[in-house]
């Protein structure tokens, strides 16, 4: 049984694709939406090039949730920068109830 594109994009922790209109979408959706511009015969630059100007790349990654990966290495640092985005906030209290709280949200953030 197939999976609509609207309930796999909530139980995602973000969309990646090439040129997908899940992408520009996702963050609407309270994910991160990640452009695969890899350089390379059919790696999506070239893609990405065809369908989007310059100008229009430049404003999506100044676009709050959206970010073109043109390289392996810019991929994997917008999966870190969504992990980290993930964390829980931990926030120091001086009763026992909060101590251990603390204490276990400390170690699950680790």
């Amino acid at each position: 049984k197939s999976i609509p594109m609207q309930e796999a994009v909530y139980a995602a922790d973000g969309v990646a694709s090439i040129i997908s209109t899940d992408n520009f979408l996702a963050p609407m959706r309270g994910r991160p939406g990640i452009f695969l511009g890899y350089e390379g015969s059919g790696m999506g630059g070239d893609l990405l090039r065809q369908y989007y100007s310059r100008d229009l790349q430049e404003e999506m990654v100044q676009s709050p949730g959206l970010t073109i990966a043109r390289r392996p290495k810019d991929f994997g640092e917008a999966l870190v920068s969504l992990k980290r985005a993930q964390q829980p906030e931990v926030k120091e209290s001086r009763d026992s109830i909060g101590r251990i709280l603390d204490t276990v949200l400390r170690s699950t953030s680790k």
